[in-house]
């Protein structure tokens, strides 16, 4: 397996609050959570660090964040079976089912859903050491969509995915000042052994090669509708879903809700206005519009028109069942037969 040499850690205040924070972490990890941990789920750009941080302050709980990157250097599935300089398909690439993973896999992930991860980069929601002695968890991976079903199974965690309308998303993700971006990636490069998929995601991700040779934008737009598309089929009464437009429209009053599915006081008060670390500097002060439907100023309407095509090619009912979900809120689904207890690689 390809290994990632960490580099030199440099010996700065925040560094050495990571480093006892993982101490405490890990401590802390040995013993079980008085509540489920919380898994956070989303497409990139899609609020998931503001909810993580929401959320972590209404149950009292501390954050992992994003311990999948590349920037975390994990030696995890997702990052090692490409080339060491192809960070975009690195970065973009979601693990389709826990076929591939090793047994390395399995124990990093042991750890994180145990509370503990040993990357920096983990700790960037962090405010202080004193958030380590927290008991619950809230982990964020927005590359956790198609592992959402056996994640809940494996570790018995409560998991919210929060989705945003794919034109807000696309113009987000086009605005966002990374190293690396969407005009880098390519679909064959990130699932380049068919074999390893999923028979009932192969079709769809056919379909999703396809537009390799598209603009970024409609490659942005066909990977939120293959990922979207899967997530909507998830069961369970551990899991619900939320669109952040609703959020951000209906504030403290759906956002009790979530509180509530999480096991926490719904009456808690929260300051859902304050920016996440995450959020730009030049929209730390802009609107709730803004946040929600600046893309409907700042998208052509045919760029519109096209994202919305490309996601009904993929997932014909996509965009409706978008707009109930953020008429509707949120709230657990229908709890149907769970599948059979996966056991866990020691």
């Amino acid at each position: 397996m390809f290994k990632f040499r960490e580099r030199a850690p440099q010996l700065t205040g925040r560094w050495l609050e990571a480093r006892i924070s993982y101490v405490i972490d890990r401590g802390l990890g040995l013993l079980p959570p008085p509540q489920p941990h919380i898994l956070v789920t989303g497409f990139w750009r899609s609020g998931t660090t503001w909810l993580q941080e929401a959320l972590a302050e209404a149950l009292h709980a501390k954050t992992i964040f994003e311990p999948c990157s590349v920037k975390a250097l994990p030696p995890f599935n997702c990052s090692a079976r490409f080339p060491e300089r192809d960070l975009a398909t690195q970065e973009a690439y979601m693990p389709l089912s826990f076929s591939t993973f090793e047994q390395s896999d399995f124990k990093f992930l042991d750890g994180v859903f145990s509370g503990y991860c040993y990357s920096n980069f983990t700790f960037e929601c962090r405010r202080s050491v004193r958030e380590a002695f927290r008991r619950r968890v809230i982990i964020k991976l927005v590359r956790a969509p198609f592992l959402i079903a056996s994640l809940l199974q494996r570790y018995q965690v409560r998991g919210i995915h929060i989705t945003r309308h794919p034109c807000a998303v696309v113009e987000s993700l086009r605005n966002a000042k990374w190293d690396w971006t969407f005009e880098q990636v390519k679909f064959r490069h990130i699932f380049p052994r068919m074999e390893e998929v999923p028979p009932d995601l192969r079709q769809d991700l056919e379909v999703l090669m396809r537009y390799d040779q598209r603009p970024d934008f409609e490659r942005i737009a066909a990977y939120w509708a293959f990922t979207e598309k899967h997530v909507a089929k998830i069961r369970s009464e551990r899991f619900t879903k939320v669109a952040y437009e609703a959020l951000v429209k209906r504030g403290p009053a759906l956002f009790s809700k979530l509180v509530a599915f999480a096991g926490g006081n719904p009456r808690v008060s929260v300051n859902l206005e304050r920016p996440s670390t995450q959020t730009a500097p030049e929209r730390k002060r802009i609107s709730g519009f803004e946040h929600t439907d600046s893309w409907r100023r700042s998208l052509d309407p045919a760029m519109c028109d096209r994202i919305e095509a490309v996601v009904s090619n993929l997932w014909p009912e996509g965009l409706r069942g978008f707009q109930e979900l953020s008429e509707e809120g949120s709230g657990p689904k229908p709890a149907v037969p769970e599948l059979a207890p996966i056991t866990r690689n020691t």
